[in-house]
């Protein structure tokens, strides 16, 4: 699921439907019309798409953002085929803008997790913010459109010096896990300054950071692609490879772009667990690339 934004106009930002042949060949199946979540009406636009699968019924969930009468939205929605759909119903709501990147995760034993950002009335231009964590468990006969979700709780999951704008979090195999890839600019910028971070957790409320991006606006490889901003994307970990896959979004000039990389998570971490803030700095001024361990076609 993503949401095209052509010239950066939100009337674009209509979650729609993508199948994958390879991991840089996405095309809409012959059988889905696009998109898949129409125009919500002047005054209102759609965003941040995410979904996960549900391992009792076997059918695909997705939440998504609306932004509408000074609320944010969190709609969710599911498929059996991709084809129909549950009608989009309001999973919880909060004030603008305090309910932005949803990212939903669905345990073996079907309970949901919704992390999100809360940024509060600045939105993009936020100075502070906060990660939430709602959770929804609902019995064997119902649909999550149905269920009741959680009061928001704060996690612990924070960059120092840098205002977390998206994120998607990802679960490691066996339960032993989660991953997030968080979209953060330094504050006193705005969103459209990003760089992409990676943060791991246990339990998905203590998160750790660390004290480098993965991907960063002035490294060679993004300036080479003319990447203003980095922005929020997806990842997946095939734990027998130990491959992390990263699908990173990205302003390249006046065009949104989508990236594929891949890195052995096991180097990556050792790297970014003896990084020190001065390795961010001295890189900022260098233009020094990535780890040879990432390929970016």
């Amino acid at each position: 699921m993503y949401t095209p934004y052509r010239n950066s106009d939100s009337g674009y930002e209509n979650p729609a439907f993508l199948s994958a042949s390879s991991d840089t060949t996405w095309d809409t199946p012959a059988e889905i019309k696009n998109p898949i979540v129409p125009y919500p009406g002047f005054a209102k636009y759609n965003s941040d798409p995410d979904h996960a699968f549900d391992p009792i019924t076997g059918r695909m969930v997705q939440v998504y953002r609306v932004v509408a009468d000074t609320f944010n939205k969190i709609m969710i929605m599911s498929t059996g085929d991709a084809k129909r759909w549950t009608p989009a119903t309001i999973a919880f709501k909060e004030r603008n803008h305090d309910a932005v990147s949803p990212s939903l995760i669905i345990e073996p034993d079907r309970q949901a997790k919704i992390w999100y950002v809360r940024t509060g009335a600045d939105g993009c231009s936020a100075t502070t913010s906060s990660v939430q964590l709602r959770t929804a468990m609902p019995d064997s006969n119902s649909s999550y459109e149905r269920s009741e979700w959680s009061a928001s709780k704060p996690v612990s999951l924070a960059i120092p010096g840098f205002v977390i704008w998206h994120l998607d979090v990802a679960a490691l195999p066996n339960g032993t896990g989660y991953l997030a890839f968080v979209v953060a600019y330094a504050k006193g910028l705005t969103c459209g300054t990003s760089e992409l971070w990676l943060a791991t957790s246990s339990d998905g409320i203590v998160w750790r950071t660390f004290p480098m991006p993965v991907l960063w606006r002035t490294m060679k490889l993004a300036k080479k692609r003319g990447i203003g901003t980095w922005y929020r994307g997806t990842l997946r970990y095939d734990a027998v490879s130990d491959s992390l896959h990263l699908w990173p979004s990205a302003l390249a000039g006046p065009t949104w772009v989508v990236y594929h990389t891949a890195v052995k998570l096991s180097e990556l971490l050792a790297l970014l667990q003896v990084a020190q803030p001065t390795d961010f700095r001295s890189a900022l001024f260098s233009l020094r690339s990535s780890s040879p361990a990432m390929v970016m076609p």
